[in-house]
């Protein structure tokens, strides 16, 4: 149980006071046998954002530095180690992405998979700004 329901808790079941439960009155609202009735509706099938993944692939395949920062949400004014960046560079150039398997994930996240290397991933895209930035990366089996 939350805080908020323990305090919310001690405060209706104290001795101090009158009791905590409602008393139910003929204003009291009820539901008709036919609206306990109705079927659950089906939860909405979570619509595929469009994603430019050609572009994507084209900055990953591009190996420029400044690009690939940006990609991942970098700041223009972030310092950057130049050997962790060409690490992860190299990591990301050549990555091949199925636009086929995006799926979301969340409110303004997608994932995707990847081949880089021929070993499979998953990379991570949330929605900032109206540009898609690449979050995460992660090894799949």
């Amino acid at each position: 149980m939350s805080l908020i329901g323990l305090a919310l808790l001690g405060a209706c079941s104290g001795d101090d006071g009158p009791s905590a439960t409602p008393e139910v009155s003929s204003s009291t609202p009820t539901l008709e046998a036919t609206e306990i009735a109705k079927a659950p509706e089906e939860p909405a099938t979570p619509t595929v954002p469009d994603v430019p993944v050609a572009e994507i692939e084209q900055i990953l395949a591009s190996g420029d530095g400044d690009l690939i920062l940006d990609l991942v949400g970098a700041p223009a004014e972030a310092d950057i180690d130049p050997a962790a960046l060409s690490e992860i560079t190299e990591l990301l150039v050549g990555a091949e992405l199925d636009p086929d398997g995006i799926a979301p994930f969340g409110d303004g996240v997608v994932t995707i998979p990847a081949v880089v290397d021929g070993r499979a991933w998953l990379f991570y895209l949330v929605l900032h700004n109206g540009e898609w930035k690449l979050a995460l990366t992660e090894e799949t089996p």
